[in-house]
């Protein structure tokens, strides 16, 4: 099972996960903050997209926050299926939903 999804392109490497929000600006930088979700669904967590450069430079960036929409990522259940295309599984209550994340050239 797979809490990531990662989508290569020509020069970068994104990658699509749920986490916690205490994550986007810690107040202490060597500090990295767990985000679990065994049990329910956690309403602070945000689905985030992580691009690494082929300098190896990172930025973050929150697609979606499920406090907002109601969508949790399941990055199992996702894919890329071209080059700078893929789809993202959520799911909001019983209902599916497919995000497509188009990455610009």
């Amino acid at each position: 099972m797979s809490s990531y999804l990662p989508m290569y392109t020509k020069n970068e490497l994104f990658i699509f996960f749920n986490d916690t929000p205490l994550n986007n600006k810690p107040k202490d930088a060597e500090k990295i903050y767990g985000y679990q979700n065994h049990i329910g669904i956690d309403k602070k967590s945000e689905t985030i997209m992580v691009k690494i450069d082929e300098n190896g430079n990172t930025t973050r960036e929150t697609l979606f926050k499920f406090i907002e929409t109601n969508t949790l990522f399941y990055p199992i259940f996702s894919r890329q299926f071209s080059e700078n295309e893929a789809f993202l599984y959520c799911e909001k209550g019983r209902d599916s939903r497919i995000v497509t994340v188009k990455i610009k050239e």
